[in-house]
């Protein structure tokens, strides 16, 4: 691990730093996935992803060390594919998906060619997640509740 956690400094300081847009600029998608396609020759993409679908197959004890290196640059983690919510998402394919549901959506997401989402609805502020009432609509596509 500690190879990994050197080539992700590495890639940060050397890459994703210079890399980072200007006071008032955003990354655009044809420069994060310039970044990313560096991060796969430096062996660094999807730290955390299983081996078999592209990643780097850190065992869970083992990102730490290596997340903190990658948010060391404010792109870091868009750069190694790792930020929120996409890196938790990966993880639960990775533990519940089925295999055709892990073809169809675990492996592009680790690829970067997708984003996921999450998303939670509250009827008052701090409600607790297992009280809200709310159901996933006959289409699939909404809530409701």
């Amino acid at each position: 691990m500690s190879d990994l956690v050197a080539r992700t400094r590495a890639f940060i300081r050397e890459v994703a730093i210079p890399a980072e847009p200007g006071w008032g600029e955003t990354l655009t998608d044809a420069a994060l996935q310039g970044l990313r396609a560096q991060a796969k020759d430096a062996r660094v993409h999807a730290p955390h992803a299983p081996r078999e679908y592209g990643g780097q197959g850190l065992a869970l004890p083992e990102w730490s060390a290596v997340f903190q290196e990658a948010g060391y640059s404010l792109i870091g983690p868009a750069a190694l594919n790792c930020m929120a919510p996409d890196e938790g998402n990966m993880r639960l394919l990775e533990l519940v998906a089925t295999d055709d549901q892990k073809e169809r959506y675990l492996r592009p997401l680790v690829a970067g060619g997708i984003r996921s989402s999450f998303a939670m609805t509250e009827p008052h502020p701090g409600w607790a997640p297992t009280r809200t009432p709310s159901r996933p609509a006959p289409s699939g596509s909404t809530a409701g509740g």
